[in-house]
């Protein structure tokens, strides 16, 4: 009888220790596709973020010739506003030099 019993416990461990072997398989397996799938959104997270480094990197480019252009056109404009002035008041003095001088 005893024999019995320790066949049949050899038997319940042989089980046990196939199911565990399998069982540790499959989180074995599960977690190595896991794994790789995290792997895979961080490689796609990695090459968003140097795609959107790109192109804050160009927005700021961008935005510096936009300023440099507007500082420059700003200039311009300064320039011309200040010369139409000045033709201005030149034509406003000979204007009031003529009615003088006609008074």
């Amino acid at each position: 009888r005893l024999r019995e019993v320790q066949s049949s416990n050899e038997d319940t461990v042989a089980k046990l220790e196939s199911s565990i072997t399998e069982h540790a398989a499959k989180h074995e397996s599960e977690l190595s596709e896991l794994a790789d799938s995290h792997a895979e959104a961080v490689s796609r997270h990695e090459e968003e973020a140097r795609r959107v480094e790109a192109l804050v990197k160009e927005s700021k480019q961008l935005l510096k010739q936009a300023e440099d252009s507007f500082e420059e056109k700003t200039k311009t404009l300064a320039l011309e506003h200040e010369a139409r002035l000045r033709e201005v008041q030149s034509s406003n003095e000979d204007t009031v030099a003529k009615l003088e001088s006609s008074i």
